[in-house]
């Protein structure tokens, strides 16, 4: 097997979404914005990203032929040293017809990612690579406020090269742990599966309902979503008849960990991104993104962040009905004409 050259504080790093594209969706770039300065700051590495990284989960999708292109420049830049995932998915399989063993074998560096990044990992080690079972750029180079003290700690101590073997070896050794509720395989509510006679009572109450307006989501599809947030429903659905009612030719996309509402572009999602810490959250909950060209500095936002000039995104955790109010709605339709003045 042939053992990449280590990293060196100073060396570049390229970022790749080989499986799910939902690093350059509007509602989480933020984490990118984060990972990127934490690398860095603290660990001294310059950080690119490959040109289809940050394109979203849609298109990440639709374009497994150009997740593996940007592996395969990357490898072949000899300014990058280093590749890092930006999250896993359940999509990495598709990139396998792309691959160029060769550029592999004859271009070897460093490679890290886990979770269904493991497709590429196999990828790597049928070229005869070594690569490194170890920390995302969303998922903890992303952590909000700061990452956990023991990779933060290994990292500074023994360095990157170390950093990543060592987090490779804690990740390994704790993968016997139950899976998070979010990743098994029943999402239904309490576990039950389609038996369940909440999701039955769903399913019949919103079955043969005409839509509201074209470009509506599939109810199913708003269903599956939901799936063990069920409670929550009830407040995507008064937004959703809020946001229909005051805003045109609206489009609504369900995707993995989002619901996006898009005219041209989108402007306003709906996700479970945790931006409050889990004491501070309702009991029912949801969190609504929306960007903005300028900054709404109130109690209410919960998060505000400035990904590029120019634009702000801000996340609001909602609990309850009577919460999707006129100052909310309000914030949306801004973000709705906001978006429409946009160019791509």
């Amino acid at each position: 097997m042939i053992k990449p050259e280590k990293l060196h504080k100073g060396d570049k790093i390229a970022i790749v979404s080989l499986s799910w594209g939902g690093l350059g969706d509007e509602s989480l770039i933020h984490k990118y914005h984060i990972a990127k300065e934490r690398l860095e700051q603290d660990f001294g590495l310059e950080v690119v990203t490959m040109p289809h990284a940050l394109a979203g989960s849609e298109f990440v999708y639709e374009h497994p032929e150009l997740r593996a292109k940007d592996l395969m420049d990357a490898l072949l830049d000899p300014s990058v040293k280093g590749i890092f995932s930006a999250i896993g998915g359940d999509d990495s399989v598709r990139i396998l017809p792309y691959i160029d063993y060769d550029v592999i074998k004859n271009h070897p560096k460093i490679f890290m990612g886990y979770s269904d990044t493991t497709v590429s990992h196999f990828i790597m080690n049928k070229a005869g690579v070594v690569s490194y079972y170890g920390p995302s750029i969303m998922a903890e180079f992303g952590e909000y406020g700061k990452m956990f003290d023991y990779c933060c700690a290994v990292g500074k101590t023994y360095c990157v090269w170390d950093f990543v073997m060592i987090f490779g070896a804690f990740q390994i050794a704790t993968a016997s742990r139950p899976l998070p509720s979010a990743l098994r395989a029943a999402t239904f509510p309490r576990g039950e599966g389609i038996s369940n006679p909440e999701w039955q009572k769903r399913i019949a109450e919103k079955a043969g309902k005409t839509k509201q307006h074209e470009g509506t989501a599939m109810d199913n599809d708003i269903l599956f979503f939901f799936g063990e947030h069920m409670d929550a429903l009830p407040i995507y659905e008064r937004l959703e008849k809020a946001i229909l009612a005051r805003i045109p030719d609206v489009k609504i996309k369900v995707a993995k960990t989002q619901i996006t509402f898009a005219k041209r572009y989108g402007f306003a999602f709906v996700s479970f991104n945790p931006c409050r810490k889990a004491k501070e959250r309702p009991a029912v909950w949801m969190t609504i993104t929306f960007g903005l060209g300028c900054h709404k500095e109130l109690s209410r936002i919960d998060i505000a962040a400035q990904p590029y000039p120019g634009r702000w995104t801000h996340h609001v955790m909602v609990g309850s009905v009577d919460e999707i109010d006129e100052e909310l709605l309000g914030w949306i339709k801004e973000a709705a004409d906001f978006s429409d003045t946009q160019k791509r």
